[in-house]
């Protein structure tokens, strides 16, 4: 049973994530945002797991009898050995699932609880208007739950200001659009079925998302492409260094 279950959502993921990459081609083309669009994708699986246990059977059968009878056919019952024998498989990998959602659950809770830690050894500096956390290594970043914060390493500081203004501006535009809140919820997501691995491209093509939509954004404010396009090259060519 569980096995099948496994198999259903494993199809249907592909199935939406085959529909979401379509979408996610026109809407990009027309300037519309796609992360909720992915965020519905890895939503699909969760809320079928969802409805199938909230809905009673009962109306499972009322749907089947609303069929009329000539086009019903009772099968003959399959039997693939007996329960015996595929007992022990089902507790395998309920037990392996339920063990790799609570793995996963505890290296995001672990990176979380290493981020604040990390985070009372930061300096707080006002750069460029804004209340930052001032890092050795770490960022540009933001993160928070609830009250979104920023942090920039050391070396942004030495930036054009200019630069700095900008890459600021693109962490701003993933707080105010809701960032910080999105990808906790899309992991909790993955989370739930953590087995299956078009729920994992799901959220890359999210976090993707995320990055194009922010871009636009930042661009929609400050249309500077050329130097946008440089600050950002000039920020991922420092943080590979790092």
């Amino acid at each position: 049973m569980i096995g099948h279950v496994m198999m259903y959502l494993l199809m249907v993921s592909l199935v939406v994530s085959a529909a979401a990459w379509i979408a996610d081609e026109g809407l990009r083309r027309a300037g519309v945002q796609t992360r909720w669009l992915w965020m519905l994708a890895l939503a699909a699986g969760p809320l079928l797991l969802l409805a199938g246990a909230v809905l009673p059977a009962a109306s499972m059968s009322a749907v089947a009898g609303a069929v009329p009878g000539d086009f019903v056919f009772e099968l003959p019952e399959l039997v693939v050995g007996d329960e015996t024998t595929s007992l022990p498989w089902m507790t395998f990998l309920m037990l392996a699932w339920l063990a790799s959602s609570a793995a996963m659950l505890g290296v995001v809770a672990r990176a979380h609880l290493r981020l604040h830690s990390e985070r009372s050894g930061w300096s707080t500096e006002d750069v460029d208007g804004r209340r930052v956390y001032v890092s050795t290594d770490r960022g540009p970043a933001v993160a928070g739950f609830v009250r979104p914060w920023i942090v920039i390493p050391r070396w942004t500081l030495e930036l054009p200001q200019a630069q700095r203004a900008l890459v600021l501006l693109h962490e701003d535009e993933h707080a105010r659009g809701g960032d910080t809140r999105l990808l906790p919820l899309a992991l909790l997501l993955v989370a739930i079925t953590p087995w299956n691995l078009a729920a994992w491209w799901q959220f890359a093509r999210l976090r993707t998302a995320m990055e194009v939509d922010c871009d636009r954004r930042v661009l929609r404010r400050r249309p500077e492409r050329a130097a946008y396009g440089e600050s950002l090259l000039t920020v991922a060519a420092r943080a590979s260094n790092s």
